[in-house]
């Protein structure tokens, strides 16, 4: 039995409860489908805190550690030859550090949702996993609210909340982490700015247009600087959803499902799918190519509208034979072959595939 010691992107998944319901992870169906069938395959998956690193016949990293020198001493503890696989899950708004040639060569292997890697050089392609089974009940399209956004508030750059750690520097503490990084690191690119944008043009319309959950849209601060403006915004919903994310989409006809970044890397999250699982009709802005994986009758999608209020009109206005045709290719799309790339039995069969390859 071949031991894979995995470093999850965040502390709460150690522990092993990656696979069992961590905090904020969205992906445990998968990991845990991923852990079973790796198991079959003679490949016992845990956390890396849970043996010691001088056991692990690999080591398997999500995404770069903040400190390049929390994998150099993880090297060192590791006996000779041991493998160390990269996994990119996270976007580059996040990890940009992961999607730069350097860093990976540190590495015997990379995987990522990027297309068309070359598995010649040990670079492995997949997709991020969905879970697609949850049963909504179906709400009439006249008894729907028109439109729905559940996501937090935040500010990526020099004005971002300080994160623990001399990397956790907002602005700069990426460059002082010992990872390679452009000198100037694009953050045009990333999507925080205009979902807040759109819930401010959602408050010129009386009602507003959507109504907003998550946290940091009632006011709060949302950067390190207690002087950042942050005014509540009217089209904010007691801050956060009571009920489950899909139960309380299905209760809407539309759903704002906009990724962190927008680029073509291949980065397709959960956003459009969990709008898709609980019956509605994604508003769409991220993957430049997702037309290549979803089909465009079954999302609405936010660049071919001039401005965001041209488009939260639309959504105001749109005729329920439109919406019913959206809806109905997007219940069409889960049930497809097409869909089954981003499911996690997908995901686990890939990342066993993965895997065998390697040893």
């Amino acid at each position: 039995m071949k031991r894979i010691l995995i470093r999850p992107s965040w502390e709460p998944w150690l522990e092993n409860r990656m696979f069992s319901g961590a905090q904020g992870c969205v992906y445990t169906s998968a990991f845990a489908l991923w852990k079973a069938r790796a198991f079959e395959a003679g490949f016992q998956l845990d956390t890396w805190d849970m043996l010691p690193l001088a056991e692990a016949d690999c080591v398997w990293m999500m995404d770069l550690p903040g400190r390049k020198s929390v994998f150099e001493e993880a090297r060192k503890k590791t006996g000779p030859g041991v493998p160390f696989v990269l996994q990119v899950l996270e976007s580059p708004v996040v990890t940009p550090q992961s999607f730069v040639e350097k860093n990976r060569r540190n590495f015997n292997a990379v995987v990522s949702y990027e297309p068309g890697l070359d598995e010649t050089r040990k670079q492995f392609s997949y997709c991020l996993p969905n879970n697609p089974r949850l049963a909504i009940s179906e709400v009439p399209f006249n008894e729907r609210r028109c439109a729905v956004m559940v996501n937090s508030n935040r500010v990526e750059g020099v004005f971002a909340m300080r994160q623990p750690g001399i990397e956790g520097l907002p602005g700069i503490g990426r460059y002082l982490s010992g990872w390679e990084l452009p000198l100037f690191r694009a953050t045009n690119r990333e999507l925080y700015s205009w979902r807040r944008s759109l819930a401010r043009v959602s408050d010129e319309f009386t009602p507003p247009v959507l109504d907003v959950f998550g946290t940091g849209w009632k006011g709060e601060q949302i950067s390190w600087n207690p002087l950042y403006s942050n005014p509540p915004y009217r089209c904010a919903v007691n801050g956060q959803s009571r009920d489950g994310k899909h139960q309380l989409v299905s209760g809407y006809r539309f759903g704002i499902g906009v990724e962190n970044f927008r680029g073509s890397l291949g980065y397709i999250s959960e956003k459009i799918f969990d709008v898709l699982v609980a019956g509605a009709v994604p508003v769409y802005l991220g993957e430049e190519r997702i037309a290549d994986a979803v089909p465009k009758s079954a999302f609405v999608d936010a660049r071919e509208f001039r401005t965001q209020k041209e488009l939260l009109l639309y959504l105001r206005s749109c005729p329920e034979c439109d919406w019913e045709a959206m809806r109905e290719s997007g219940m069409e799309y889960l049930k497809s072959e097409a869909f089954f790339q981003f499911s996690d039995e997908a995901f686990a069969a890939r990342m066993v595939e993965i895997l065998r390859k390697l040893f």
